[in-house]
């Protein structure tokens, strides 16, 4: 019954999530309540939704002060001189744009964690997709494929998971699949230089609209020009104009709206493409002088030191860099709540739909489901296919971050099938080597169960769907490629 159960709220979660019958935050919120009172759970509802609620609170506060902080860096110019930096070398060609983005999410993941590769990797990299028209999908998709392949590394959880269920090293566990990982990450390159290559299509195919950030040549006047602009565009309290030129010789204006302090202007340029006049707007935000930038940059560099030790809550460190920065960088307290509201807006929708999936989670796993899932999995299973189980595992470890949260997976479903595969004569360990090719590595960035996915496209603006239906099939072909690569080398058997 249990079993039943369980499968079908998983079930209607992704139906009702991937074909956009109802919003993520109704389906992980209604469906778990539908289950409950289905299964004759109603009176515990409560209580085992609040239990999901308080487990993912943490993550909930460090997603909600980590999106107004970044927005408060963007907006005080932060990113400017890396953008230069990365335009000298990508320029504005799709193709070495996402080669750049895959560079900078394997290197950001060294630490093994996925929120801070997302909150490194997109805030960087987004301003340069939307100076090259490209699709903010294809950052989240290259970044999610990247990420995976990383949370590989023995010090990531899915990794440290598997050794403790089975009580191995966790360099036992790893070293044999490093030549898989490998292949994995080339295969990443080769799939970003794919994605390169149809953005550069579509980009040739579509029409070229009027854009001020596209009449600058230089990274800091397109990321200022079209960052200021167009999210004021969205702003329907606060009017604006754009005054774009009659033709290409002749320089035109963006104006942008007065904010507390005065209105300001940016002058582009008719010709070099330099702007003549780049710091003569204000939107209340202090000049972008080089004192401020360097403070912000420091403030950055130690907040991300103290969050990847973990010296400080992790919850606790963005709420603290964020008053510290609008403090430095808006030392109005009109112009601090004006920043508050334009990024807390989408910090809120996601810190709303992290709580639903508290919900979903807590209600699935204290009630049985996913434990009784598990059981009656290992039953079924003909003793032929538990002798190859690494292969089977392989293929389908990817998918199963679909269903399974990383918690249930390793430590209730890995130990079970690890061990019938050893009294099967197989290898227990081959299992869950396979297991970590697919299963919360290539697979977390996709997967509802894990609150990183939401942070990932709530900071690239996209809705999870189009994300899930763009990158899964890249990282299942990872997976797969390093299924192969692991047969090759005797990380895993026939």
């Amino acid at each position: 019954m249990l079993t039943l159960l369980g499968i079908g709220t998983v079930a209607a979660l992704l139906l009702l999530i991937l074909f956009r019958i109802t919003s993520v935050l109704v389906a992980l919120t209604l469906v778990p309540l539908a289950a409950a009172l289905a299964g004759g759970f109603a009176g515990s509802f409560g209580t085992w939704a609040m239990d999901g609620i308080r487990g993912v609170t943490p993550v909930a506060a460090l997603l909600a002060f980590a999106m107004i902080y970044f927005g408060v860096m963007n907006d005080a110019g932060l990113f400017d001189p890396i953008i230069r930096a990365l335009v000298r070398v990508v320029g504005t060609d799709p193709v070495r744009i996402a080669l750049g983005t895959a560079a900078v999410a394997s290197v950001a993941h060294l630490d093994g964690a996925g929120a801070s590769t997302f909150m490194v990797t997109v805030p960087a990299m987004l301003p340069l997709y939307n100076r090259a028209r490209m699709s903010a999908l294809s950052l989240t998709c290259i970044t999610a494929l990247a990420a995976g392949t990383m949370n590989m590394l023995p010090w990531g959880g899915p990794t440290t998971r598997a050794a403790t269920a089975l009580q191995v090293g966790a360099t036992q566990l790893f070293v044999p699949v490093i030549p898989a990982m490998v292949a994995g990450l080339v295969g990443v390159f080769v799939f970003a230089i794919r994605i390169g290559r149809l953005e550069r299509q579509r980009i040739a195919r579509a029409p070229v609209l009027p854009d001020a950030g596209a009449v600058a040549d230089s990274a800091e006047s397109a990321a200022a020009v079209h960052d200021q602009t167009f999210r004021l565009k969205a702003e329907a309290t606060r009017p604006w104009r754009v005054c774009l030129p009659a033709s290409a010789t002749r320089p035109g204006r963006v104006w942008l709206p007065a904010s507390a302090t005065r209105p300001g202007r940016v002058w582009l340029p008719a010709s070099a493409g330099r702007l003549r006049r780049v710091f003569d707007f204000r939107l209340g935000s202090a000049t972008r002088s080089g004192i401020v930038w360097f403070f912000n940059a420091a403030l950055t560099a130690v907040t991300l030191a103290i969050l990847f030790t973990e010296l400080v809550p992790l919850a606790l460190v963005f709420m603290i860099a964020s008053a510290i920065a609008l403090v430095v960088n808006y030392p109005n307290p009109h112009l601090q709540r004006e920043r508050l509201t334009r990024h807390g807006e989408a910090a809120m929708l996601m810190v709303t739909t992290i709580f639903a999936a508290g919900v979903f989670t807590g209600v699935l796993t204290k009630s049985g489901m996913l434990a009784s899932m598990t059981t009656d999995l290992v039953a079924i299973l003909p003793a032929a296919a538990l002798r190859h189980l690494p292969i089977i595992m392989a293929v389908l470890s990817m998918p199963l971050s679909l269903v399974f949260d990383p918690d249930s997976f390793y430590f209730g479903l890995l130990p079970v099938l690890a061990h019938a595969a050893d009294v099967a004569g197989g290898s227990g360990i081959e299992v869950a080597r396979a297991a970590v090719l697919g299963q919360m590595t290539t697979g977390f960035p996709v997967s509802p169960l894990t609150p990183a996915t939401f942070l990932l496209v709530g900071l690239a603006n996209v809705d999870l769907a189009d994300h899930q239906r763009r990158t899964i099939p890249y990282a299942f072909g990872v997976t797969l490629l390093m299924g192969i690569a692991a047969l090759a080398t005797g990380a895993l058997r026939l």
